[in-house]
């Protein structure tokens, strides 16, 4: 009789087991699918598919950081150029840092970044034509964007949260009658609307008609990433821009 009630027992457990897993795998299911980190080259293939971007490939050559330190192991290079190619016209930029794409509109139009270039580089013919064709991307209308100099420096962003911050303080030595005029001299609001200004203007670039928009800009102190996300927002269409977010987050030093 022992022997029989153990076994129902067991048998119902079981079952209850099965249910549970059941139950836990239509749970799983049901979710989003993670953000992609970009921490493998089928991570990079899977977005450039995502994005449709039929032009372009994923790029290993940096898979030992020896062409760039602040880049990715992996990023996209248009597909008629070869990685012996893209290693040799990377070097004539800023700390390696070539063109390379960030985002492909889905009207056609090709968000790309780079460094600034070496003035003192030496660029022979083949590595001309290799820039001139990263920096084409197959597109006969081409717009270099310089971020430098209309843009604040990321130590000029971070310093002027934290005055802010202070100013929102509960108990902020600041008068009620002279509040606002502290705002500003947080310059919060200058940059603020810098970075939106500068990301209309290239959301318009990008959807007006197809071409290549490169945004250039040193890696440090100064960064394009002070104006990324404002540009994600500001340029996308429908449900696609969420991609562009996601993998700038994922891989920041892109």
């Amino acid at each position: 009789m022992a022997i029989v009630q153990a076994r129902a027992q067991s048998n119902q457990a079981q079952q209850y087991s099965g249910i549970t897993l059941s139950k836990a795998g239509q749970g799983s299911g049901s979710r989003k699918p993670p953000i992609p980190l970009m921490e493998t080259a089928e991570d990079w293939e899977t977005e450039r598919k995502k994005q449709a971007a039929r032009g372009w490939r994923v790029s290993t050559v940096n898979d030992r950081f020896d062409v760039a330190t602040s880049l990715p192991r992996y990023f996209w290079v248009p597909n008629r150029i070869l990685d012996s190619e893209v290693r040799r016209a990377f070097g004539h930029f800023h700390q390696g840092r070539g063109p390379r794409l960030s985002w492909h509109h889905p009207g056609g139009s090709d968000l790309l970044r780079c460094g600034g270039f070496y003035t003192a580089s030496d660029p022979n013919k083949e590595d001309i034509r290799a820039v001139e064709l990263m920096l084409q991307a197959g597109h006969s209308d081409v717009v270099l964007v310089d971020t430098m100099d209309e843009l604040p420096s990321l130590a000029d962003v971070q310093l002027a949260h934290l005055r802010l911050r202070a100013l929102c303080l509960p108990d902020s030595s600041v008068a009620e009658d002279k509040w606002l005029s502290a705002l500003e001299g947080t310059r919060w609001l200058d940059y603020v609307r810098a970075c939106l200004r500068k990301a209309s203007d290239i959301s318009v670039l990008v959807t007006s008609r197809v071409r290549s928009v490169i945004l250039q800009a040193a890696f440090s102190p100064r960064s394009p990433n002070t104006v990324w996300l404002p540009i994600t927002s500001t340029a996308r269409v429908g449900g696609s821009w969420t991609s562009l977010p996601d993998s700038a987050w994922g891989n920041w030093g892109q």
